[in-house]
């Protein structure tokens, strides 16, 4: 199972980051609207990816479609615009969780100690 992703979806993700970076002034909303306007359909991320560019305990954002190909060994909390039912279970089974963007921006909201891979 994937959970599609489409304008409809993402829509209303991108007006979260959107007050959060009224709210803020951080880049990083700025960057994760300009990446998911760009061309978020075609974006894809495997868990290997994220494996090999995060350790134990990061916060992710993947502002594309994450995918469950590979393993993934260390705790990480992820947040994206699309992710398959695979990546989400080889998430938790290592001990990570998967959450929206509201609360990524709850816990951080400046931005600081958030990785962009995608």
């Amino acid at each position: 199972m994937f959970i599609k992703m489409s304008y409809q979806t993402i829509f209303p993700q991108i007006k979260i980051l959107r007050n959060a970076y009224k709210d803020t002034k951080s880049p990083i909303w700025m960057k994760l609207i300009k990446i998911a306007q760009s061309s978020y359909k075609n974006k894809v991320v495997n868990i290997n990816k994220i494996k090999t560019y995060s350790k134990d305990g990061d916060f992710v954002v993947c502002p594309c479609k994450v995918l469950g190909t590979g393993l993934i060994e260390h705790k990480i909390t992820l947040a994206s615009f699309g992710i398959s039912l695979a990546a989400i279970n080889k998430i938790i089974k290592s001990g990570g969780k998967v959450v929206d963007f509201e609360h990524m921006i709850n816990q951080f909201p400046t931005g600081k100690g958030v990785i962009i891979i995608g």
